[in-house]
């Protein structure tokens, strides 16, 4: 499949070395608002094209999957000018700046035939299917406690007075769509839609989130949610059911995985080399072809947005993309 894409941050050049491992990877067109930083970046990787017009990106006819990795406020508007053209669509977690705007997305989606799938990298890690695979062996799943604090490599800059992009709400930044997001895709995996959310968080003076703390309710579970780009924390993830538990080490970077069942310990899931994008790529490569392989639906996105809203909604955080139509 040939894909471009879209952004020139390190992200971007992860997504294009993790796809490099496939055989049904080519990366055909770079784009960039700065022709220089999108030609520099296709050369580096011997993409035919470069872009800093979308709109002759989305017109490449030897293009036929974006992946975005621009801002979150820009995913929508760019998500949206390749459905159009009849490009499937890998978009950088979180999907888009609120669930209206993922709603938006998935109706153009069916209406032009195209694929549009969240790039949720931990979702798609062998060590997750690990869990899934043994959730029955911990009986009734009572109590999820997902929690992912690590301080922000910008933060300091924060501190002294520059704000970079991940502080700005206007960016549709900041801890809960930048972080919260991967532990509550993996909640909702696990327990469905919650019927009660209660989240309490800082702001920082930007207005974006520094931090947050939320619960799940459900009938006969709870989901505590913790995260922050302030402050670290090396807190495992535990699923607790009524016959044993599941331990994670890390909700971003899954290296150990156990269970526990009385006094017995069994490792499910051992790896200590980061595991790359290159699962979600595959998974997403094969439905765009039509296969059946697991993979996270754009609805279950949109869920997980329609949460993000209510979460911002009780702890303030308000981004200029909610206003528009």
């Amino acid at each position: 499949m040939n894909f471009a894409t879209v952004g020139t941050n390190w992200i971007t050049e992860a997504f294009i070395q993790a796809g490099s491992s496939l055989k049904d990877f080519q990366l055909q067109a770079v784009y960039s608002r700065n022709i220089e930083r999108a030609q520099t970046l296709a050369d580096q990787y011997d993409a035919p094209s470069a872009y800093d017009d979308l709109e002759q990106l989305c017109r490449d006819t030897n293009v036929e999957a974006l992946y975005i990795a621009s801002p979150t406020r820009h995913h929508f508007s760019i998500a949206m000018a390749g459905i159009q053209h009849g490009k499937h669509i890998i978009c950088e977690k979180p999907m888009c700046s609120n669930a209206e705007e993922a709603k938006r997305l998935l109706a153009a989606a069916s209406e032009y035939g195209v694929t549009i799938m969240e790039a949720i990298k931990n979702m798609y890690f062998p060590a997750w299917e690990a869990v899934s695979n043994h959730l029955d062996d911990i009986g009734r799943l009572r109590r999820a406690s997902i929690s992912y604090c690590q301080y922000s490599s910008r933060y300091d800059a924060y501190r002294e007075g520059t704000v970079l992009n991940a502080f700005k709400p206007e960016l549709s930044n900041g801890a809960s769509m930048d972080i919260g997001i991967y532990c509550l895709h993996p909640a909702l995996e696990l327990l469905g839609m919650p019927q009660t959310v209660q989240a309490h968080g800082y702001l920082l003076e930007t207005g974006a989130d520094g931090q947050a703390a939320v619960l799940l309710g459900y009938p006969e579970a709870q989901a505590v949610v913790s995260y922050s780009k302030i402050s670290s924390s090396t807190q495992p993830v535990e699923l607790q059911g009524e016959d044993g538990t599941i331990t994670i080490d890390h909700i971003n970077h899954m290296h150990r995985v156990t269970l526990t069942k009385k006094d017995a310990t069994t490792v499910l899931w051992e790896n200590n080399q980061e595991d790359s994008m290159a699962h979600e790529i595959r998974a997403f490569i094969q439905l765009c072809a039509g296969e059946d392989v697991r993979h996270i639906s754009i609805e279950r996105s949109m869920q997980v947005l329609q949460v993000l809203d209510e979460i911002r909604a009780q702890i303030g955080v308000r981004f200029p993309a909610d206003n528009e139509e």
